[in-house]
């Protein structure tokens, strides 16, 4: 079967036997400001005839806090989906199993949080969070906006992390991503601080799609197949790699997202495709929302 016989037009048209559907949030569910139109009818529809429904996230926020802040948008545990998973909730349960400990050698190793203060990650842990990277054991990298305003380089960064360069200090980033979107604009994201300091010669250690360790949390914490599950995404680096390597089937979402900015600048879908040399996906999907199913709240 060729690729393009694959072909989606709405989330509705999933194949009855993926029973678990694991949607990426940005770009497939969420442009940065609000969902996709009647991405919220669709999710509600699924659960509805029996799919279990799973959003899972490169952000470094813990689900804790994204799940009031999205239900505030609309999206409603257990009406719309069984869980909220992100890269975030991996890397905290990582640190909490030893991974500062692994990564330094030392006991109870000094961090050192690059970008945004994420307080909540090392809630109830004996993490000592220094305020200088020269006392610094180990290096976080969170999310980059200076003063709650984000960044359009990362530049301002880039001090603290040739400091740790000098030091060798092993990082920590819990958002491969390279940008984010929110609607039009698009932003550096936590993965380029990362993309950099491997670029010039630190190390780091990733957590999130397309990574392994992520979904070997996914897998422990939701009790799903991979064999019976889909990942749907919006990045063939992230979403459509990392979905193949955990044995799962995967859609990559066309008309919204990463795929879709890049098709409007005048890139062909066969190219990209292409390009991907980890391997295509399953089936292409335009998009989650149906226009022509909605169905009342």
């Amino acid at each position: 079967m060729s690729l393009f016989s694959c072909y989606l037009k709405t989330g509705l048209d999933f194949p009855s036997e993926y029973t678990n559907l694991f949607f990426d949030l940005w770009g497939v569910l969420w442009d940065g400001n609000q969902f996709y139109p009647y991405v919220l009818d669709t999710l509600k529809e699924l659960k509805a005839v029996g799919k279990h429904i799973y959003i899972l996230s490169n952000s470094t926020e813990l689900s804790a806090y994204s799940i009031p802040q999205k239900e505030k948008k609309g999206l409603i545990l257990g009406v719309h989906y069984d869980d909220y998973i992100t890269s975030g909730d991996a890397c905290r349960f990582m640190i909490q199993e030893g991974l500062f400990e692994q990564l330094t050698s030392l006991k109870k190793p000094a961090c050192y949080t690059v970008g945004r203060s994420n307080p909540a990650l090392f809630k109830g842990m004996s993490i000592r969070s220094v305020k200088d990277v020269s006392r610094a054991d180990i290096i976080y990298l969170s999310g980059l906006d200076l003063n709650g305003v984000a960044v359009t380089t990362i530049d301002p960064f880039i001090p603290f992390m040739r400091e740790a360069l000098e030091k060798k200090l092993p990082a920590v980033c819990a958002n491969p991503d390279y940008t984010y979107m929110k609607g039009d604009e698009s932003f550096p994201a936590n993965g380029a601080l990362g993309k950099w300091y491997e670029e010039n010669g630190g190390h780091v250690c990733w957590i999130g799609k397309p990574y392994a360790n992520i979904y070997r949390y996914v897998f422990q914490r939701t009790k799903a197949n991979p064999q019976t599950s889909l990942m749907i995404g919006d990045t063939l680096r992230t979403d459509i790699e990392g979905g193949k390597n955990a044995g799962m089937k995967t859609v990559l979402v066309t008309h919204t997202g990463v795929v879709s900015r890049l098709l409007k600048k005048g890139e062909k879908i066969a190219d990209l495709l292409a390009e991907h040399h980890m391997g295509n996906p399953d089936y292409i999907l335009e998009v989650v929302g149906d226009v022509n199913a909605r169905i009342s709240a």
